[in-house]
């Protein structure tokens, strides 16, 4: 998606749009005939939206200013994925996706809710 190459420091500049965009996808999904949510294709489409859905608010609460060189490595250890944060030049919206942090949403969000205490 055109998400992928979004550099990381634009992200808060866009999260809103891509709650949107996302909302849309899921609402046109929901529309399509009852018989087309019997194809792999559906329903593949369907699992990425709603995978989108669950990671835009641990994207928007990793974006925030109140987090630390401490948080980011904190999230590597806990998903095993290298997120090159303190390179923001070559940090993407694509780095994230790769590290599959739905696995550990409740850590992410653990370690939010900490960084803006």
């Amino acid at each position: 998606s055109k998400w992928h190459d979004l550099p990381w420091n634009d992200v808060q500049d866009e999260i809103s749009s891509m709650v949107e965009s996302i909302e849309n996808f899921s609402r046109d999904c929901q529309r399509l005939p009852g018989d087309s949510k019997r194809f792999t294709a559906y329903t593949d489409l369907r699992k990425k939206i709603d995978d989108m859905e669950e990671l835009l608010p641990l994207i928007e609460a990793l974006a925030s200013e109140n987090i630390r060189d401490r948080h980011w490595i904190e999230i590597i250890e806990l998903c095993g994925h290298n997120i090159p944060y303190s390179t923001p030049e070559q940090f993407t919206l694509s780095d994230i996706f790769q590290a599959d942090l739905l696995k550990i949403r409740e850590e992410i969000e653990d370690i939010a809710d900490s960084a803006t205490k």
